[in-house]
């Protein structure tokens, strides 16, 4: 995930979808899954912080079981020369 994510976001994320059970890590998914058609997704709007280089980057995506478009927004952060996701701010 660290391709995609930054460390810190990649933890979280770990933490998020698996809980320790008699010492085993198990997936916890339950009704937070929703499947995304990724391949039509598209840029709504972009903004960059000036000093921080911080990107907010506002993606619309279709959900097939909702039959919408959903407005997705992420934080992008600056890691060795390429944007990776810090933080899903809106949406999911």
């Amino acid at each position: 995930m660290d391709n995609y994510f930054t460390k810190e976001y990649s933890k979280n994320i770990v933490d998020w979808i698996y809980f320790e059970k008699d010492n085993k890590l198990c997936k916890h998914i339950a009704d937070y899954v929703r499947i995304y058609s990724f391949n039509t997704a598209h840029i709504g709007k972009v903004s960059v912080k000036p000093f921080s280089k911080d990107v907010i980057l506002e993606t619309y995506i279709y959900s097939p079981i909702h039959d919408k478009v959903d407005s997705v927004i992420f934080k992008l952060k600056s890691v060795g020369g390429e944007y990776r996701i810090d933080e899903n701010i809106g949406g999911w």
